[in-house]
């Protein structure tokens, strides 16, 4: 799971969908994304989206710092020192992808129930990460560019969704160190889509 933190590239959140339909030829567009969230303590998260039907969008869910709900910095069986709720890979499918209800989760509730525990998350939603690697296929790299070139928007680029309590980072140092490695990412690999939102479980 620590692979794909490798190459975030972060952005700014918030989008309103408009799907649209592709013709032949690359001509740049501007990336847009929608998510519902619904199924209180096992959520599904459900998308829209006008990026090319066969993207490989990576989900996932995060406690925000620094509730973390007590288990901010254990040692997790990924190795990777995080807080975070394992993510889902998704496809693109006729302008839609869909993640849950299962959410494999690195603590056990309080109360002995099964499910997430209530209060805030974080939903990230992005494309895996060039890297160097082929993760998206040929048919959705003829669209957005080899390494994403030909996107464009508020979702591609930037960083970085909320600093403190609620946050996806701890202080606004954090959030901005997070912002100089991706750009440096980014001219190496090109842009990648980002999209956040906070989400409300019962």
């Amino acid at each position: 799971m620590a692979g794909w933190k490798m190459a975030l590239i972060l952005a700014t959140c918030a989008a309103s969908v408009s799907v649209r339909s592709y013709g032949q030829g690359a001509q740049p567009f501007v990336v847009a994304i929608d998510t519902t969230v619904s199924g209180g303590a096992f959520p599904t998260i459900d998308g829209a989206t006008n990026l090319p039907d066969g993207s490989v969008l990576w989900v996932s869910l995060w406690p925000p710092f620094p509730d973390c709900y007590g288990t901010c910095n254990p040692e997790y069986p990924d190795g990777d020192g995080d807080y975070t709720i394992a993510g889902r890979q998704v496809t693109v499918k006729q302008g839609r992808f869909k993640a849950g209800p299962g959410w494999k989760t690195y603590w056990p509730r309080s109360d002995g129930r099964s499910g997430l525990h209530s209060g805030t998350y974080i939903l990230e939603v992005r494309l895996l990460e060039f890297s160097g690697e082929d993760r998206q296929p040929p048919s959705v790299r003829a669209i957005i560019g080899t390494i994403g070139e030909y996107m464009r928007g508020p979702l591609v680029g930037g960083c970085c969704f909320g600093y403190g309590s609620p946050g996806r980072y701890g202080t606004q140092t954090d959030a901005q160190k997070e912002l100089a490695d991706a750009k440096l990412m980014a001219a190496v690999f090109g842009p990648n889509v980002y999209y956040a939102r906070y989400v409300t479980v019962p």
